[in-house]
């Protein structure tokens, strides 16, 4: 808990969370830490992880999380995520692009879904989605250095799929120039993991020199 909450005090906008034993079993496991970390933070959660029925996303907004990402759902099961929509509003849902060579991968990364992220992310947009959180497994936790390439080619292509395409990237941020480029490249935002656990990334001072050239 004292972890997100120094999220909060550096200034992050949103703390994104990953229920790893949901997307690996299909139902998210830890729903009491979203009330938890929302009460202690009062910033924006955005969650995901074994989010595939109406009866989980009603449980998990019941926390008082803004936004569910959607994952293994999105391609196995479109109706849900349009039931989703329609119910909860296009605002509160995104879509997970967890992408290995091109191969958008769900429950739990251990199976191919058989889409690409520019398939997927058509059939997303004819539902209404614009949002979207793109994660290159084979960078996530390396501490490499995103895959700016990959990126950069997504946001151009996609736009001409979807004019309002919103671009999260994830996966391989190590430092404040990793963010910096994001932000050139067009990214809305970034999310940071093992970067921030190890000490590479000052949250706040990574805050504040974004928002000193923006």
């Amino acid at each position: 808990m004292e972890i997100s909450k120094s999220f909060a005090t550096a200034g992050a906008s949103t703390i994104h969370m990953v229920d790893l034993d949901g997307a690996l079993n299909g139902k998210p496991k830890h729903l009491e830490l979203l009330s938890k970390v929302k009460k202690a933070t009062g910033i924006n959660l955005q969650f995901g992880g074994g989010i595939r029925d109406l009866e989980s996303l009603k449980a998990i907004f019941s926390t008082g999380v803004d936004r569910a990402v959607l994952g293994t759902a999105a391609v196995d099961n479109p109706e849900f995520v349009k039931k989703a929509v329609h119910e909860f509003g296009s605002d509160k849902i995104v879509i997970g692009l967890d992408t290995k060579n091109g191969i958008v991968a769900i429950k739990g990364w251990i199976q191919s879904g058989g889409k690409d992220t520019l398939e997927l992310i058509t059939a997303m947009s004819e539902i209404g989605l614009i949002r979207f959180v793109y994660t290159d497994i084979s960078r996530d936790g390396t501490l490499s250095s995103p895959n700016f390439q990959s990126i950069s080619k997504l946001l151009v292509q996609g736009s001409r799929i979807n004019s309002e395409l919103k671009i999260i990237a994830s996966g391989g941020i190590a430092n404040i120039d990793h963010l910096h480029k994001l932000a050139d490249i067009g990214v809305e935002g970034a999310i940071i993991g093992s970067a921030l656990y190890t000490d590479r990334v000052d949250l706040s001072e990574a805050v504040n020199s974004l928002q000193r050239t923006n």
